[in-house]
């Protein structure tokens, strides 16, 4: 065998690398996000990036010599959107086309042949065009990728491409539940609430609690009034639902409010 032929059966470095991506996306997922759930996103992100290059250094043969147990470490794809199969084997459709850039033999191109993008609608031209430039890769590009990729492997309707989505979506399942043993979507929502959600609703939610004195009191008219037209066996039952609602409702904001900062009060 030729010195340049030669493969060792484990290439470290890769192999290191691939652990190392695993153990920041962990650290990122159930440890950063308890300290800042932004920062733990900015690091998660990149480490679903990284091993998508390692996917990518999988299909081609490394880092084992193992091409089974290569894929078996990548398969569950942590970008959550591209079964691996698929990335497989439109990459390697791509390598084998003599032709590259081919609008129609090539799986990975971005151009179109001339008929086909006279047909298309002028409003269409125009999101290709802005896909074109660095923004548009940037805004636009991944959702209209993923959504050229998913559109054409429906299209297919091919019994191969049906089962690598499947296997795709059994370690999907898997993911999605360690995901959510994490504290990361928990603290997701909240930042996102403080984001989102008007101060002024924080500050009311915030102040149920010394309000709720008045709402009995209200209650408690209500279903006296009620009363008057229904028996008593009824104003029980409006006395029950109501304070059933009202524990709910005080529940629910205090664990709301809980998450929140409530901003304190100054004297006019």
């Amino acid at each position: 065998m030729a010195m340049s032929e030669y493969k060792p059966v484990v290439e470290w470095p890769t192999l290191a690398l691939l652990v190392a991506t695993y153990a920041i996306w962990a650290a990122a997922v159930f440890w950063l996000s308890t300290w800042s759930v932004l920062l733990a996103v900015v690091v998660a992100t990149l480490a679903v990036v990284q091993q998508s290059s390692l996917q990518h250094e999988v299909l081609h043969g490394h880092p084992l010599r193992w091409q089974w147990l290569n894929e078996l470490m990548v398969r569950p794809s942590l970008n959550l959107a591209i079964p691996y199969g698929r990335f497989r084997d439109t990459h390697l459709a791509h390598h084998h086309d003599a032709n590259l850039t081919d609008p129609y033999d090539d799986p990975e191109t971005n151009f179109l042949a001339e008929g086909d993008w006279q047909a298309h609608p002028m409003w269409m031209k125009l999101v290709y065009r802005i896909n074109n430039t660095l923004a548009g890769r940037m805004l636009i590009g991944p959702a209209l990728g993923q959504w050229a990729f998913m559109r054409a492997d429906v299209v297919a309707r091919d019994l191969k491409i049906t089962l690598s989505w499947g296997v795709h979506l059994v370690f999907l399942i898997g993911l999605v539940w360690l995901v959510m043993l994490s504290p990361m979507p928990r603290k997701l929502v909240i930042f996102c609430l403080r984001v989102l959600v008007p101060t002024a609703i924080i500050n009311t939610t915030a102040a149920v609690p010394q309000m709720i004195p008045k709402i009995v009191i209200a209650v408690r008219f209500f279903c006296a009034f009620m009363s008057r037209t229904n028996s008593p066996k009824r104003e029980k039952t409006y006395m029950a639902f109501t304070m059933s609602a009202l524990r709910l409702f005080i529940r629910s904001s205090s664990a709301l409010s809980r998450g929140f900062p409530v901003p304190p009060r100054h004297p006019i």
